[in-house]
């Protein structure tokens, strides 16, 4: 009885690591998610060109096959001018600034 519940739980076990990545691909973003200064994370944005009404970021993700660019307006905290685009790849990235508002990101498949 013992060697049996042993493998009823090494089944279910070997059941439960097999679909957990499925589960998570499901649940994934295809282009980018922003990682906003409230401490939240955005909706995953997909293939094209978004709007993004004055919010702060710290951080980034791009999902694999993607890239993001991210357009600023106004200026840094030392004074300089707005910052040029930025372009992130796959990964998870700081943005680095949060003093930066947006005005738009671009995903791309590539």
């Amino acid at each position: 009885m013992r060697s049996r519940n042993i493998l009823l739980t090494g089944a279910v076990a070997l059941l439960v690591s097999l679909s957990a990545p499925a589960a998570a691909q499901a649940a994934g973003c295809a282009g980018a998610k922003l990682h906003w200064t409230s401490g939240s994370w955005s909706g995953c944005y997909t293939k094209g060109s978004h709007g993004i009404e004055n919010k702060t970021s710290t951080e980034i993700q791009v999902s694999g096959g993607y890239q993001a660019t991210l357009h600023f307006r106004g200026t840094r905290p030392d004074g300089k001018p707005v910052t040029p685009p930025q372009t992130y790849k796959s990964g998870k990235h700081k943005t680095d600034m949060d003093h930066n508002n947006l005005i738009e990101i671009v995903v791309k498949k590539v």
